[in-house]
């Protein structure tokens, strides 16, 4: 849409851009990787170990199997998994939630694979609740942001009558 007084658009008149899926990804995984890489910097296995877990792709996850895990070791693993139980971010434009939902896509898979055991609603609801958070100067990007994160997490809920509103 147009703004009636200048005819300038009015996203580019409110800073709104579109971000490529492919940069938010980037984004994401470096985020996570510089977290990850910060753990424990004396132990030399750690940049190789978060590598794995990261840069492997989904199919060659899944094709791996319980195979996938061989190359972290255990001790890492359970610090890898209570890390990302733990982190904490902050979106400072959220807009639509590009960055909330890469980094909820994200930290979901990377708990699973770590322990496939976990509930996938469970688990998304965690991370929305404590580990992922998104200001805007436009309250409408922040509930559009919600939104989106409430699709998200309903998608993995088998009974839909026992979804909750997100807090």
């Amino acid at each position: 849409s147009q703004l009636e007084s200048t005819g300038e658009q009015a996203r580019k008149a409110k800073g709104a851009f579109y971000t490529p899926r492919e940069i938010v990804a980037f984004m994401c995984k470096e985020s996570v990787r510089h977290y990850l890489n910060g753990l424990n910097a004396d132990d030399e296995r750690l940049p190789i170990a978060v590598s794995k877990l990261l840069d492997t792709s989904d199919q060659d996850w899944a094709i791996a199997g319980t195979n996938s895990l061989r190359d972290i070791p255990p001790a890492l693993r359970i610090s890898f998994l209570e890390a990302l139980k733990n982190i904490k971010t902050v979106d400072p434009a959220c807009g639509s939630g590009a960055f909330p939902l890469g980094l909820l896509q994200l930290l979901s898979k990377l708990q699973l694979r770590l322990d496939p055991r976990l509930d996938h609603y469970k688990l998304k609801l965690s991370i929305l609740q404590n580990n992922i958070f998104g200001v805007d100067i436009e309250p409408m990007a922040v509930e559009i942001s919600r939104l989106r994160s409430w699709l998200s997490l309903i998608v993995e809920e088998k009974d839909r009558k026992t979804v909750e509103p997100l807090p």
